[in-house]
């Protein structure tokens, strides 16, 4: 590919340019390219010049063309530098105005966006592509099954919590690139994705219907316990203690004890008609 830097008085003026060579025999006369040219963007006209030397003499030296582009293609006010060399005015905006994916310039809604993770300019339609897309540490770990050592070589931007000022900051990382790492994993496991998250809800079904008969199993437990002490049942619904117990929860997490049976029916038995304080306090 030719510099796009070199200087445009060197160039063969447009006008004077009849027919442009595309390879050995192939010929194409100006003016249909020149008609052709006219339907482009000036972002694509730009990579359009550095295809060959014959393009880029045709192209660049086609002073009306930038300079109409310039002002209003791009919304730029014309001084007198820029209407001397409207092209290099064009190639001083390249960097910043042209989108790095579709490639286009001339963008009417808004200046081309800054996407400073992957340090590209994106328009305002490639901006929302999945390609560009962030996802977080915690989406990757649960929905493409990576753990943390399959996150440290990617590339992460930090974020403040949004929902907990206090907790640490949100790591962002690139999905595509999330979804390349999480395919290669699993296919060193011999499955696909659609097959991890079947065998995920399968267990979490599993994991659900043994808690429901861990709660009923616990339940019975209370009630045959209660009828045994002579202890009415009716005010089990309104104690936190029993609610805690049929639900499998800590009398202390710290010392990692749970509620059993015993616990219940002595706390209850303390309670005047078998009935128990919601102001008790526990854990």
């Amino acid at each position: 590919m030719l510099s796009s830097h070199l200087p445009v008085n060197e160039m063969q003026p447009a006008s004077q340019i009849s027919t442009v060579s595309l390879g050995d025999h192939e010929v194409m006369p100006a003016d249909v390219i020149k008609k052709i040219v006219s339907y482009l963007d000036v972002g694509h006209i730009v990579s359009l010049s550095q295809v060959n030397q014959f393009l880029r003499q045709l192209l660049v030296g086609w002073r009306d063309l930038w300079l109409q582009r310039l002002q209003y293609g791009l919304k730029v006010d014309i001084t007198r530098k820029t209407r001397a060399n409207p092209y290099k005015a064009i190639m001083d905006r390249v960097h910043t105005h042209r989108c790095s994916h579709c490639g286009i310039m001339e963008v009417y809604q808004q200046r081309p966006f800054f996407n400073s993770f992957f340090n590209v300019v994106l328009c305002s339609s490639c901006k929302d592509r999945t390609i560009y897309a962030l996802i977080t540490a915690t989406t990757a770990k649960k929905n493409y099954f990576l753990n943390e050592d399959d996150l440290l070589p990617l590339r992460t931007v930090s974020l403040e919590n949004p929902h907990y000022r206090s907790a640490s900051p949100v790591r962002l990382y690139s999905r595509h690139r999330i979804r390349e790492i999480s395919q290669k994993k699993l296919a060193l496991q011999g499955m696909t994705r659609d097959q991890r998250i079947r065998l995920k809800e399968t267990r979490s079904k599993r994991a659900t219907k043994a808690k429901g008969r861990a709660v009923a199993n616990r339940s019975r437990a209370l009630m045959r316990e209660m009828k045994v002490h002579g202890l009415t049942a009716g005010g089990m619904d309104s104690c936190a203690v029993a609610k805690s117990f049929i639900s499998g929860g800590w009398k202390n997490y710290r010392r990692r004890s749970r509620w059993t049976v015993d616990d219940v029916i002595e706390h209850i038995s303390n309670e005047r008609n078998g009935r128990c304080s919601l102001l008790y306090r526990y854990g």
